[in-house]
């Protein structure tokens, strides 16, 4: 697979949420939301990340060791079977792990954090985020 292609579809995203929830380390609320969002983008088998190296990757390299020139119909449709399900499937999961990440995101910009007297976020930090 094209290293830009991954660095730049994917890793590129989950370096930005990673980066933003650091920069927001000192905000309780806000980081929680970023934190959890680069979880969710970029870990396990529920992140875009981890779904994409472990499973789209593998399928996608097994479809392209398919000679369709040479193949029957029979074998192409063969391939097509074993390859769209699966494929399909993860990227519902794929998709699921974007827009929870998106939404995560969201959130984090909706709080409104609160300074305590001693100019530190308060831990109430999501309360009227959305009116």
């Amino acid at each position: 697979m094209n290293p830009l292609f991954i660095w730049g579809t994917f890793l590129g995203g989950a370096a930005f949420v990673v980066a933003a929830a650091a920069a927001h380390r000192q905000e309780r609320g806000r980081f929680r939301l970023l934190a959890a969002a680069s979880a969710v983008y970029v870990l396990g088998v529920v992140g875009v990340v981890g779904v994409t190296m472990a499973g789209n990757v593998p399928l996608n390299e097994r479809l392209a060791d398919v000679d369709v020139a040479s193949a029957s119909d029979a074998e192409v449709a063969s391939a097509r079977s074993d390859f769209e399900g699966p494929w399909n499937g993860l990227h519902a999961v794929r998709t699921g792990a974007s827009v929870a990440s998106l939404v995560l995101v969201g959130l984090a910009l909706l709080t409104r954090e609160e300074k305590s007297r001693g100019g530190r976020a308060s831990v109430g930090a999501v309360r009227g985020a959305v009116r």
